[in-house]
């Protein structure tokens, strides 16, 4: 991974895109979208004027990691079957000597949006030609008075993303010995992936029929936001969990 270091040269010296573009004269449009890391090629040009306006080598302007990473959120595998394939997993259960009353208690505890895995947060680390797979769990629990939480108040549900996941642990091999730029754009990857990729959260906010607040706690630092309901219909949302599991959602 490499990333370029111009917004922390900015924030150390004090300095605005202004001030480099008045010094510089390379554009604001170019410096924002640079001192963002959204820029997918940076000029030789623009490079060197930078390191000449900051007094600083190449290497001072660019941080690198030897590995690359990818990340995914997904539905853990436990609870997969049950939304892929509910009829089939129900005779799966029943396969195994369950009676009607227990399947569905165990479909119900699958199909759940609250509880421990609801979710599995994925990190593979390629490292030359080997990969490497790291997995977090994403546990989501309603806030209520009654139970013990970090959240405030405020807020309806709290996301817990669990770093003792299996026998490998991605925050003391990994992100412990990275930089800090390298540490922010890890948090912003998991953090943009439990708010865009968990559609139980969405489906939540649809079963309340109002918007609903989130807090985010991983071993990152925190973060929050909010799910308002959109157009998904109740009729939809019953067949998708159940009745009696929408009703206990609803409460």
């Amino acid at each position: 991974m490499i990333r370029n270091r111009l917004g922390i040269l900015m924030a150390e010296r004090g300095i605005k895109i202004s001030d480099v573009y008045e010094a510089t004269k390379i554009s604001r449009s170019t410096l924002t979208s640079i001192s963002q890391n959204d820029s997918k090629m940076i000029q030789l040009e623009t490079i060197d004027s930078l390191c000449n306006y900051f007094s600083i080598t190449p290497n001072d302007f660019f941080d690198y990691a030897p590995f690359i990473l990818k990340f995914d959120c997904y539905i853990s595998s436990f609870r997969s079957d049950a939304f892929d394939n509910l009829d089939y997993e129900k005779k799966e259960l029943k396969s195994f000597g369950n009676d009607d009353a227990r399947v569905n208690r165990l479909i119900d505890y699958e199909l759940d949006i609250l509880g421990e895995s609801r979710y599995t947060l994925e990190i593979i680390v390629k490292r030359g030609e080997k990969h490497y797979k790291y997995l977090m769990s994403v546990d989501i629990f309603r806030i209520d008075d009654g139970e013990e939480s970090n959240a405030p108040k405020k807020f309806d549900l709290e996301v817990i993303l669990n770093d003792q996941y299996g026998t490998k642990s991605f925050v003391e091999e990994i992100y412990n010995e990275v930089s800090v730029t390298f540490k922010t754009q890890i948090k912003n990857e998991c953090f943009d992936l439990i708010e865009t990729k968990i559609d139980s959260l969405q489906d939540y906010a649809n079963i309340q029929q109002r918007g609903v607040d989130i807090f985010v706690e991983t071993p990152f630092g925190d973060t929050d936001f909010r799910k308002t309901p959109n157009t998904q219909s109740v009729e939809d949302l019953k067949k998708k969990y159940g009745s009696l599991l929408y009703n206990y959602l609803k409460t």
